[in-house]
């Protein structure tokens, strides 16, 4: 075999094997950053536990049915088991991480959000409130779809439960539950109410109608009124409410409808009215015409040098400079 042929073959050779040398490497990055994820997460999830059965301790993460949309959806359970978080995720188009020298092109944000485990607990309360049996929680919360669920029962004390539901004693170690309608909306109602309060020290704005400047006010009032905070408060709650459950806390808050609070703003908005025309006879009473001679004669001006001349013209026999473009006769 030729020299040259060898050296060719040689160097297709080591070629094929940089460029799969490049693709593993390519491939070993991207399995990396798919296991990479930037979370915004609280304390409580950091921090670890050390117990004597165990070294430590560390939040979990599970899979449970959110209580409006009934899809599944990721939630963090601290390490103690007594607290629940929701993860979010917010996400762009355009968007990448510059993670110590190298650029993560997975530019999600996951941050996370404290939950009460009583709402994710409702549905199934609602779901047995046709047979009006006391049951224990373990027979409370089963679903096949969302094995998880059953950390539901460590996260809800008794007394957590109580609020949203009448509760039994059958002996000292054992307790079931009913669900309560009154009870729930009781407590949907202070949970509103605190939120609406949180909502008005932090000065937000739940205007539906923009923004309020402190030059330019749009209505009569520029502070913002108790009701409209506890509607805005409701539409947050609702957020982990079932529809039904949802109109049923509006009417127990007393919350109106969209149409009746239009029209009260669109008056506030409006500018005055204007006067009404008056109907019958409108003629004035006082007549400031009488005494006044319309027939009298202009006063004298003075003339110019041109017309004092043009006055002087003889003008018999002309004609208006008019008639020349009047039709012909």
């Amino acid at each position: 075999m030729d020299p040259e042929r060898r050296q060719s073959s040689k160097g297709s050779l080591s070629e094929e094997k940089k460029n799969e040398k490049i693709k593993r490497e390519k491939s070993a990055s991207s399995s990396k950053e798919k296991d990479q994820w930037v979370c915004v997460l609280h304390d409580e999830l950091v921090k670890t536990k050390h117990t004597e059965e165990s070294d430590r301790l560390q939040s979990s993460v599970c899979k449970l049915r959110h209580p409006r949309t009934k899809a599944g959806g990721l939630y963090l359970i601290s390490p103690e088991e007594t607290e629940i978080f929701q993860l979010f995720n917010f996400k762009e188009k355009y968007r990448s991480w510059f993670i110590g020298n190298k650029v993560h092109s997975d530019g999600d944000l996951n941050f996370t959000a404290p939950m009460d485990p009583l709402f994710l607990l409702l549905p199934y309360l609602m779901a047995t409130n046709e047979s009006k049996k006391f049951m224990t929680l373990d027979q409370l919360i089963c679903d096949e779809d969302f094995p998880d669920c059953v950390k539901l029962v460590s996260l809800c004390s008794p007394d957590q439960v109580s609020l949203i539901s009448d509760c039994k004693d059958i002996d000292d170690d054992t307790k079931v539950y009913r669900f309560s309608k009154e009870k729930t909306l009781s407590w949907l109602k202070q949970k509103t109410e605190i939120l609406a309060d949180a909502l008005a020290d932090k000065k937000v704005q739940v205007s539906s109608k923009g923004s309020h400047s402190s030059m330019f006010v749009r209505s009569k009032s520029a502070a913002t009124s108790r009701e409209s905070f506890v509607e805005y408060a409701h539409g947050i709650v609702s957020d982990c409410l079932s529809v039904t459950l949802e109109e049923e806390l509006k009417i127990y808050l007393g919350i109106s409808d969209e149409k009746e609070k239009d029209q009260d703003s669109q008056a506030e908005n409006e500018p005055p009215k204007k006067r009404a025309k008056l109907e019958g006879d409108i003629t004035p009473t006082d007549d400031y015409s009488l005494g006044v001679d319309l027939k009298k004669s202009k006063k004298n001006t003075k003339l110019t040098t041109a017309q004092k001349q043009l006055s002087k013209v003889d003008k018999s026999g002309m004609k208006s400079i008019s008639s020349f473009f009047s039709p012909k006769s």
